[in-house]
């Protein structure tokens, strides 16, 4: 239960930072530039980074696979 409760609190100042930075960076960057959004400065929870690493992996092992010939994934044909 207190873990929980100060996960809820981190999340919340996490966020606010977030705000600040999101802000001061629309007001600095040019007119040709996408405006930024909140999420663009949100830390990653531990979910994000576990599906973050799963896809890392996945895309070594599919690199590695290209080495090896039986292994390698078949190319579809064009429909």
């Amino acid at each position: 239960m207190l873990v929980q409760a100060r996960e809820a609190r981190e999340r919340r100042e996490d966020r606010r930072s977030a705000l600040i930075a999101c802000v001061l960076a629309n007001i600095n960057r040019s007119s040709d530039d996408d405006p930024y959004d909140i999420r663009d400065f949100m830390p990653l929870t531990d979910e994000e980074w576990k599906s973050l690493e799963r896809e890392k992996i996945k895309q070594s092992q599919l690199k590695f696979a290209a080495f090896i010939p039986k292994f390698a994934p078949k190319k579809q044909p064009d429909a």
